[in-house]
């Protein structure tokens, strides 16, 4: 495993850096897939450091949440396969990193929406639907379409035991799921003065976040049935997004004064489905 820091104790001598080897390890990387060069001096010390960041943490061939909690998360792990992207030619260790998903989910509600993402980014980079095949039916409960109400919003109030089993949870777990949005408020991790990055969201039982997630990952599923030939199953998340999407603009915006009413952010109107 990697390490933080190395501190040595008791030396009897004075000690250099060239005292010192570091090995670094990482997984299957051409260095020569992606370069970028400008005028700017910063700039281009931001894209060898972005670069480098892909490179230095595909150490076990899965994308972790970096050197923070050292496990993958689907949100995280969906930035980094974006990125691996644009950095190098390699699909492995996010279709690796996609299927250890598959049956170690974490516990906030958008996460899970973001596996769909990380199978959707695959397929339009590769074309390959060998993931879409093998998981089709695993990924839908990913989507919590279950959770959806009448309108068609969804909320994860509703969420059961034998939802969470479909998800990949094991029974034992103790984390309770539910929406993040992002990091969160006031007093997380034992601090009072840490405030969040959560811009004043006011949390609902029907959240927008969420639901604008929802709304992604139903036109996503409609596409993946489409692909493998299931066209009523495409009909009905079609219309799954449709019906989200309209109950979204009708419940979740006042066009009057341009923000969200239901899970609200009230410094600024929110991203509309389109």
């Amino acid at each position: 495993m990697p390490f933080r820091y190395a501190e040595v104790e008791g030396a009897q001598e004075p000690l250099t850096a060239e005292n010192f080897t570091q090995l670094a390890y990482h997984s299957y990387w051409e260095e020569g897939s992606s370069s970028f060069s400008s005028s700017n001096d910063i700039l281009n010390q931001v894209w060898d450091l972005c670069k480098y960041s892909i490179k230095a943490t595909t150490f076990n061939g899965l994308y972790v949440d970096g050197d923070r909690e050292r496990i993958p998360y689907e949100a995280d792990a969906y930035l980094n396969q974006l990125s691996h992207y644009t950095t190098d030619r390699e699909y492995a260790i996010a279709r690796q990193t996609i299927e250890y998903f598959m049956e170690h989910p974490t516990w906030p509600t958008e996460w899970q929406q973001h596996v769909a993402l990380m199978f959707y980014a695959d397929y339009m980079y590769t074309g390959n639907t060998e993931l879409i095949q093998k998981y089709y039916d695993q990924l839908k409960y990913k989507t919590l379409y279950e959770l959806a109400n009448e309108d068609g919003l969804i909320t994860s109030t509703k969420m059961t035991p034998e939802l969470m089993a479909k998800l990949g949870f094991p029974k034992t777990m103790k984390e309770t799921f539910r929406d993040i949005v992002d990091w969160p408020s006031a007093g997380w991790g034992g601090d009072p003065n840490n405030k969040g990055e959560r811009d004043g969201y006011v949390f609902k039982d029907y959240n927008t976040v969420v639901n604008a997630f929802y709304y992604q990952n139903m036109k996503i599923m409609a596409e993946f049935a489409k692909v493998l030939g299931k066209t009523q199953e495409a009909l009905d998340f079609k219309l799954r997004a449709l019906k989200a999407k309209k109950a979204f603009n009708e419940k979740m915006f006042d066009t009057k004064r341009e923000f969200t009413l239901m899970g609200s952010v009230r410094t600024t109107p929110p991203y509309m489905p389109t």
